[in-house]
């Protein structure tokens, strides 16, 4: 869990994070789908700043999405 004051500093967060996810995977020569690859902001506050944020995987932008779908 991470916690942050904006929801820029999320995106932020989570893009550095997840390229260095990616590098591990392909040093392990693992690739994530990013077709299947969903993103959900999960917040305790009411925020009036905008909600919608940009993170990629591989290079493409991971969709998002209001609830998941574990069956999918």
């Amino acid at each position: 869990m991470v916690q942050v004051e904006s929801i820029g500093e999320a995106e932020n967060f989570a893009n550095i994070e997840l390229d260095k996810i990616a590098e591990w995977a392909t040093d392990n020569k693992i690739k994530f789908n990013e077709e299947k690859s969903k993103l959900m902001l999960l917040t305790i506050r009411k925020r009036k700043e905008q909600k919608k944020v940009a993170v990629y995987l591989n290079n493409k932008t991971t969709p998002q999405v209001k609830k998941l779908n574990i069956w999918e």
